[in-house]
């Protein structure tokens, strides 16, 4: 069972409104909803530089949990057989501090999840390249539904 988020800051964005926004800022992605579990499913294509190539995302989000972010293509590089730096279970990115409430589901996915994800996206290039990862940040600790999570993801 995923650990839902405490809502500190202010009243939940409902899907609809999460997916309102998203389609205006990113008019060629996708959305789809998972109504069983209040969720929606957005993919788009994500260009961090100018130099860099496009990657095709995938934002899972149910309303009250974590958006839960991957890159489906380009697949993401190991680097000289190191796990790559940030990451869940080297498949879901790990974006901000969990522990520190610095996202609940009052903030719009496309102006914080989304620009997030470039600047991941942004320090893996550069970690793919030098080895060193430049994003700083921390990667917390997992309680036990986390830590069965990430086995599943394995």
């Amino acid at each position: 069972m995923k650990r839902p988020f405490k809502n500190r800051r202010s009243k939940r964005m409902t899907v609809p409104a999460q997916a309102s926004c998203l389609k205006q800022s990113f008019p060629e992605s996708t959305i789809k909803y998972n109504r069983t579990h209040n969720g929606l499913t957005w993919e788009g294509r994500l260009r961090p530089t100018a130099m860099s190539p496009s990657y095709l995302v995938r934002i899972l989000y149910v309303l009250g949990e974590r958006p839960n972010v991957t890159v489906i293509d380009p697949p993401l590089e190991n680097r000289n057989g190191e796990c790559i730096p940030h990451m869940f279970g080297q498949k879901r990115l790990c974006l901000f501090r969990y522990k520190h409430d610095e996202w609940d589901s009052s903030m719009r996915i496309d102006r914080t999840i989304i620009p997030w994800t470039c600047l991941w996206l942004f320090y893996y290039e550069i970690w793919l390249a030098t080895g060193e990862w430049r994003g700083g940040g921390e990667h917390p600790e997992m309680n036990d539904s986390e830590q069965k999570t990430e086995q599943d993801d394995k």
